[in-house]
């Protein structure tokens, strides 16, 4: 009863998921779409975010809507006693109190750090963190002090603690384990001049770990998969295709034609929906796993991803928008003509491999939002192609620039970028986490 008041708390102590709740339990069901327009939030990926923190609380009906499910119309009523005025407060509902430390380099969680969270009645919640380095301590003492870790990169735990962690941890890419000292183990990352080559790392076993989990259980074991269904897609008219992966895995093929493969894996059914409407498309899931082959002349391909993996092999899509709050995205595009690129990453990990060298002139365009998790792009241009690249609002995090091998400090552009025929802008945007971002022409 007690886990179950401090994650609705967690929950309604946003104001947009009460805002959320509140239209649920008011009007009834309701589609994504409409959703955004009723809380008038012009980014997918935003409402996507909050919609993985309350899944728990929320289920789809038979037509893909949102409803309340036992706990989220437990959360619809407290928040109306809120507002009564028969709980004062979120904080008198929870006797203890909960700490956020987040986005952060490295952080060590230490038993005498956890010793005093228990003696204040402390809860801590870790997110956003490339390196969490968890020291020994007992198992009681870590339970009755760590909330939860979320869409972290590392996390090096002691070996007694490997089930406690499992079942607090959420969008975790990698967990080690060690025996004894943890001098001897602990993850750090040792400066900026080694950053590109741990951040590089890290983000090129994205794909396969993420990708492993959904289809193994414990050590390597392999979950049972069975195609529930498959079929051709009529997408001949689409111009623009929507992705939303609440978790699961997705890999995305372009193709001649529209084909669609669905599998479950585990005991858990997938959640997904396939609409069309005009001359867009879009593509639901949670849980299980799915294949899916869409038009080569398609426009615009959208990504939200709250959880799970997507890989995707492009080709000539001249404009992508991605938006990860938890989980990855691994993409691959080769174009013969420019190419726009949009991501938005708070918490979680994307990379990018972009083969342009077949470009005949035009401008291309990348722009990297970050606020936390890791982002990397490599990316390949014709020899003539000028670039201009820029950080911008950097407030915390790392950001590292490559143009043909040379880091590129404050605002960079090419001699003849405003005549050049061929030209590419990239824009970083930091507020926490890492990216490296490597032009080459070729």
């Amino acid at each position: 009863m007690n886990e179950e008041l401090d994650y609705i708390l967690s929950v309604i102590s946003n104001e947009l998921r009460r805002k959320i709740i509140k239209i649920i339990g008011e009007e009834g069901p309701i589609s994504y779409t409409k959703l955004m327009k009723r809380l008038d939030i012009k980014d997918s990926g935003t409402l996507g975010f909050h919609i993985k923190k309350m899944n728990k609380m929320l289920k789809r009906d038979d037509l893909g809507e949102y409803i309340l499910n036992e706990l989220g119309v437990k959360a619809y009523n407290l928040i109306k006693e809120l507002e009564r005025g028969e709980i004062k407060t979120i904080r008198e509902a929870r006797k203890a109190r909960t700490l956020l430390i987040d986005d952060k380099l490295n952080f060590d969680y230490t038993r005498e750090i956890a010793e005093k969270f228990r003696r204040d009645g402390v809860k801590v919640s870790f997110t956003d963190i490339i390196n969490l380095n968890i020291h020994p301590m007992p198992t009681e003492l870590f339970e009755d002090t760590v909330e939860s870790i979320a869409d972290c990169l590392n996390v090096k735990i002691p070996k007694e603690l490997y089930p406690s962690v499992v079942a607090v941890s959420d969008d975790v890419l990698n967990i080690s384990v060690y025996e004894g000292d943890i001098s001897k183990h602990r993850s750090k990352v040792p400066g900026i001049p080694f950053l590109s080559t741990i951040i590089s790392s890290i983000v090129n076993a994205l794909s396969s770990l993420n990708l492993n989990w959904v289809f193994n259980v414990g050590m390597g074991k392999k979950r049972r998969r069975e195609l529930i269904h498959e079929g051709e897609l009529n997408l001949s008219d689409i111009s623009r295709f929507n992705i939303e992966l609440n978790g699961g895995a997705i890999l995305v093929k372009s193709s001649d034609k529209g084909y669609i493969k669905v599998w479950k894996t585990g005991l858990r059914e997938p959640e997904y929906d396939f609409k069309v409407s005009g001359d867009s498309a879009s593509l639901y899931l949670m849980n299980g796993y799915i294949e899916i082959e869409i038009p080569r002349n398609i426009n615009s391909l959208d990504v939200d991803i709250s959880g799970g993996a997507i890989k995707a092999d492009l080709m000539n899509i001249p404009k992508l928008n991605t938006a990860i709050f938890g989980g990855s995205g691994d993409f691959k595009i080769i174009s013969e003509k420019p190419v726009e690129i949009y991501s938005n990453v708070d918490g979680g990990a994307i990379k990018y491999i972009i083969d342009l060298r077949k470009i005949e002139g035009g401008e291309s365009k990348i722009v990297n939002k970050l606020s936390g998790g890791a982002a990397r792009y490599h990316v390949t241009i014709p020899s003539n192609c000028k670039v201009k690249a820029s950080r911008e609002k950097i407030v915390g995090g790392y950001s590292i620039i490559k143009i043909n091998g040379l880091n590129v400090k404050g605002v960079y552009k090419d001699m003849g970028y405003d005549e050049s025929g061929c030209r590419m802008e990239v824009i970083d945007e930091l507020d926490g986490g890492a990216s490296v971002i490597e032009v080459r022409r070729e």
